[in-house]
């Protein structure tokens, strides 16, 4: 006699038989998303785990990995604090990004290790090739600036370029009159400063805060 089974199960366990994994197997192998697989077999946190044991692991693409919630909240946290419109208005935010023609994304997928090319875990396209532009774009709170071309990897020399050639000029063809001040003619200024010598003491703490939002918005 089964002395565990003859006990009964205890608080907070779950059914994980041999006789539900095969279920869950079977399900899977069908291409029933995990979610439904879940409810069909009343099963929620031991699903992921009898996955990983029968090795069917969770494949992430290799793509930018998403915010997590800390992230989201770190951002939220500063637009709160900066939403003083006057600096806003002398604030010009860059960017850059990839523009695809293709509009099909990367499907998560459960598989067995050396399992990537066999046909249930490959996912047809309708195309055969994609065209990409990367391009490099300003905006501020009187709108948006030029969306400028990308050249291939974008590196310092070009990113210098961009600024010099495209970026100044918008700038000042929107803000008329203003003064456009280089970072190196105000950093002459501070330089051996309070303020300087203050910021370079608190460099360690930059980086002790950069290090767990992982490269995300501080309060520094």
């Amino acid at each position: 006699t089964d002395k565990n089974a003859s006990m009964g199960r205890c608080l907070g366990q779950v059914d994980s038989s041999l006789e539900t994994r095969a279920k869950i197997v079977t399900l899977w192998e069908q291409g029933m998303p995990v979610p439904e697989i879940m409810t069909h077999v009343n099963l929620s946190n031991t699903i992921l785990h009898a996955l990983n044991e029968l090795g069917l692991k969770h494949r992430q693409p290799a793509r930018k990995i998403a915010l997590s919630p800390a992230h989201r909240e770190e951002r939220v946290r500063f637009a709160q604090a900066n939403l003083d419109r006057d600096r806003l208005r002398n604030t010009i935010f860059l960017d850059k990004k990839t523009l695809s023609s293709s509009q099909e994304s990367v499907k998560l997928l459960y598989r067995r290790d050396r399992t990537r090319y066999e046909p249930q875990n490959i996912q047809s396209v309708r195309q055969s090739g994609r065209v990409t532009v990367g391009v490099f774009v300003w905006i501020s709170a009187v709108g948006p600036g030029d969306l400028i071309e990308i050249g291939g990897r974008l590196d310092g020399e070009q990113y210098c370029q961009i600024l010099s050639n495209n970026v100044l000029p918008g700038i000042r063809a929107r803000f008329p009159g203003q003064r456009v001040v280089h970072a190196s003619r105000v950093w002459d200024r501070l330089r051996e400063t309070q303020f300087y010598y203050n910021t370079i003491a608190s460099m360690p703490n930059l980086f002790q805060a950069v290090i767990p939002s992982e490269g995300h918005a501080i309060e520094y």
